[in-house]
């Protein structure tokens, strides 16, 4: 994908969509019906199901960012690998955010809970192999709680959790090119999202924030006291598309792994 600036409207454009290799049929919830479906699960029971919230990102990027970005990854990962792709579950555990406008959290309770029946519906269907691509660190204590009683009670099911930002190569990246792992709305986030997403993304309203967290645990307010502006102890400024690209990829590339180790359908 290649991304263009318009210098009279300073406005990001993209000019061309990203061409995932391997299969090019879109295997997401919103393209296939149920017999599909049903037909699909009889031969391979894997499926990716990204997770994420809706809360603030900052000034410069949507309020979506925590469920477009592993809801864009899943479905690369689904182009690729012909591995179905369940829709995306869009809000979880944000209350840390919940002092800017826009933010919806989930009690943890609420949370757990939505988790827990998610995956048993998928369970029902006949999918074993789970593979949850999570865009959200605050969903993670929610999801290792729900996802531990689900393996105690369905003994044959399989289920890896990723968080996208996490995996090793998408580290190197950000410490060899920001000298730092990424926060919230920082370089990281804001590079991947010019990349997939580059019409979302106001350049001209990055701010960068490196204050430090209070030595207690802060409540909304103060979270919006310290970060007025969203963005927490990044420099969102060196984002660029050009780095976007490599996270995607080192993404889409891990992940494909960690699908393809699960190839056979009732190992």
């Amino acid at each position: 994908m290649r991304i263009s600036i318009n210098l009279k409207t300073k406005q990001l454009r993209k000019t061309n969509t990203i061409k995932p290799k391997g299969l090019k049929k879109r295997f997401y919830a919103e393209h296939i019906a149920w017999p599909t479906i049903e037909e699909y699960v009889q031969k391979d029971d894997r499926v990716i199901v990204p997770v994420g919230s809706q809360e603030q990102h900052g000034r410069h990027m949507p309020v979506g960012t925590d469920w477009m970005i592993p809801y864009s990854l899943s479905q690369l990962l689904s182009d690729q690998t012909g591995v179905f792709c369940s829709s995306p579950l869009c809000y979880g555990m944000s209350w840390i955010h919940s002092a800017f406008a826009g933010t919806v959290c989930l009690k943890p309770e609420t949370l757990i809970s939505l988790y827990r029946e998610l995956i048993g519906e998928l369970y029902n269907h006949g999918f074993r192999k789970i593979l949850i691509l999570n865009g959200h660190g605050g969903n993670l204590n929610a999801l290792n709680c729900a996802m531990s009683e689900t393996v105690r009670l369905m003994h044959d099911i399989r289920i890896k959790i990723h968080q996208w930002w996490m995996i090793p190569t998408v580290q190197d990246i950000c410490l060899r090119r920001f000298k730092a792992l990424d926060s919230h709305a920082g370089p990281a986030e804001t590079s991947v999202m010019l990349y997939l997403m580059p019409q979302s993304v106001n350049v001209h309203q990055m701010k960068d924030n490196k204050a430090e967290f209070l030595p207690f645990f802060p409540n909304p307010d103060q979270i919006r006291a310290i970060y007025p502006d969203g963005v927490m102890q990044n420099d969102a400024s060196l984002a660029s598309v050009d780095i976007g690209k490599k996270i995607v990829e080192a993404c889409t590339d891990y992940l494909t792994g960690e699908l393809l180790d699960w190839e056979t359908s009732k190992k």
